[in-house]
């Protein structure tokens, strides 16, 4: 099955942020969406795992919560990976004045290394993505200019996902949710 940790973003915030984006949806940038009730903050992909790996995947999740309280992170700005201008993911940024998430991936991180898990590509940048960009669509700086503010939320708690691709798109399911700070 694949899977993923994230963080699950409130409703108010995501629709923040799909009215945000509106204006560069209707734009006809050739993009795939993410839709509103699939919108989260990715702590670690992990990939292809065995349904035989979930509770000891689940056990890293809960070690790495029983050591980090909750915490608050801000939603806001637009921006695109690699750029703007040669844009490949468009995001919306996530502040974390503690660097909570930092700590948090970090222990998930080397927490699932002895299951054989890949650390990934790179440094973790907290960001929501909302898009994937098809093609060439030229610079779109001027359209993720705009300031956006989305608001912010208490990080409470963690959840397992499965991914499943579908041709209308991802679809996620919560496999275990575990709560920051311990049971």
């Amino acid at each position: 099955m694949r899977a993923f940790v994230a963080v699950e973003i409130e409703l108010q915030i995501r629709r923040a942020i799909f009215a945000a984006v509106a204006r560069i949806r209707e734009s006809g940038i050739k993009a795939s969406w993410v839709k509103i009730d699939s919108m989260h903050l990715t702590l670690k992909f992990l990939g292809d795992i065995r349904a035989e790996q979930v509770p000891e995947v689940v056990d890293v999740l809960e070690q790495a919560a029983s050591v980090s309280s909750p915490f608050t992170i801000q939603i806001a700005d637009l921006g695109a990976f690699p750029s703007a201008r040669r844009p490949r993911v468009m995001w919306t940024g996530v502040r974390d004045p503690a660097h909570a998430l930092q700590v948090l991936a970090r222990s998930i991180d080397l927490g699932l290394r002895p299951l054989g898990v890949d650390k990934g590509k790179g440094e973790f940048h907290p960001h929501i993505t909302l898009a994937r960009v098809r093609g060439r669509s030229g610079d779109l700086t001027e359209r993720l200019d705009d300031p956006f503010e989305g608001g912010e939320q208490e990080v409470g708690a963690i959840v397992l996902f499965q991914s499943e691709l579908e041709p209308s798109g991802a679809i996620h399911t919560p496999i275990a949710r575990v709560a920051l700070g311990g049971p």
